[in-house]
């Protein structure tokens, strides 16, 4: 595991026996790290200079899963190890001298290509969808905050549907129109507050654009950027619905209905900063994550 900037290797047999290497490796560069057991002797060399070594078993049993840059969110784990997810990039990968392609791994969980320059964000390439909660009451009020950048037209930013049109939520960029649509009335009315730009190319240029969103009873606002507050007003009065379902983030399956959707195309770009009233959940915190890459947002 990567702890502080240092390799530590740990085995555990009958006593718990550590090696770590100097720290200092989380400074963007690419690092070899190789791992070599011979006999009842473990080598841990750091870019073919720093060699440690430890005793060891000459017999390692370990009959499991091997794990690659992450672990299994229902495996449990000693508490001195590292839980999270490597956020960096792996190649040249080599066991027992035979080479594995990470990338055409199966299964593999939300790996993606190694991309030279990247800043905070999860990215979203077109087929991807997260689940933020599976069991989503909308109740009588509900506040988003989140930020995005794209060069697409058209992508679901949030959606909630229980699929039968009397309650559904949802945030879109549609034509280049940020539009919100809420579906809570007694008469299964839409409430809709959109926000146009001067051109529709505006909010599709590759640069970070903030939506906050607040719907209280009847109504809806919506707020992009620094521009002004649009709002949108019910006729009806909301259903008091306790009813739960799945709230997903930056497209859906095929399988989910689309509510009050305008479009079923999936998000294609990057978003970051992510707060559903006034909670910010880390990506790989989420339910569920299809072909999500937490933390690789492209400077493109």
């Amino acid at each position: 595991m990567l702890r502080g900037g240092a390799v530590v290797v740990d085995v555990f047999d009958k006593k718990n026996r550590r090696l770590a290497s100097h720290g200092d490796l989380d400074d963007g560069q690419w690092h070899k790290v190789v791992i070599n057991k011979s006999k009842r002797k473990l080598y841990l060399t750091i870019d073919n200079e720093e060699t440690q070594s430890m005793k060891v078993r000459q017999k390692l049993r370990v009959r499991s899963l091997t794990y690659i840059g992450g672990v299994s969110r229902q495996m449990s784990l000693e508490e001195r190890l590292v839980k999270d997810s490597l956020k960096g990039c792996i190649r040249n990968l080599h066991i027992n001298n035979k080479y594995l392609d990470l990338a055409a791994g199966k299964p593999a969980q939300a790996i993606g290509q190694c991309l030279a320059r990247i800043e905070p964000g999860a990215y979203f390439g077109g087929d991807a969808y997260a689940i933020y909660d599976d069991n989503f009451n909308i109740g009588d009020s509900l506040y988003v905050n989140l930020e995005f950048k794209t060069t697409q037209l058209n992508g679901v930013l949030v959606s909630l549907s229980d699929g039968t049109g009397a309650i559904s939520f949802s945030i879109e960029l549609h034509n280049g129109k940020v539009i919100v649509s809420v579906t809570a009335g007694r008469k299964e009315e839409t409430v809709q507050a959109i926000k146009s730009s001067m051109s529709k190319y505006d909010l599709c240029d590759s640069m970070w654009h903030q939506v906050t969103v607040e719907y209280i009873e009847n109504v809806v606002t919506l707020k992009v950027d620094m521009e002004d507050l649009v709002s949108g007003f019910g006729k009806s009065s909301p259903i008091l619905n306790h009813s739960r379902h799945p709230l997903y983030i930056g497209g859906l399956p095929e399988s989910a209905p689309k509510g009050s959707l305008q479009i079923r195309d999936n998000f294609k770009g990057c978003l970051r900063k992510l707060a559903i009233n006034s909670r910010r959940l880390d990506w790989v915190h989420m339910v569920s994550l299809q072909n999500v890459l937490p933390d690789s947002c492209p400077s493109f």
